[in-house]
């Protein structure tokens, strides 16, 4: 007798929506997804994308102020 396997794959359950062998970027299925959030959680969900956004863009600005002021007195020092 065989063992019947009844493990889910996880990979293929979240590449593909509904078990079809359609993949989730397809324009319909977005549509799909973005309509199970309520507008609250669109904001949050936003609101955590942004904070993320801005706090590695601007630890990029600090970084690159830091070298530019650098380059100016490694210049003068020779």
């Amino acid at each position: 007798m065989e063992k019947q396997n009844n493990t889910v794959d996880p990979v293929k359950d979240d590449y593909y929506i509904d078990n079809e062998k359609r993949p989730v970027s397809d324009s319909a299925s977005d549509d799909a997804i973005l309509s199970q959030f309520s507008p609250a959680e669109e904001r949050r969900i936003l609101r955590k994308i942004d904070t993320r956004l801005v706090l590695t863009v601007g630890f990029m600005y600090c970084i690159s102020l830091m070298d530019r002021t650098n380059l100016s007195a490694a210049n003068i020092a020779g």
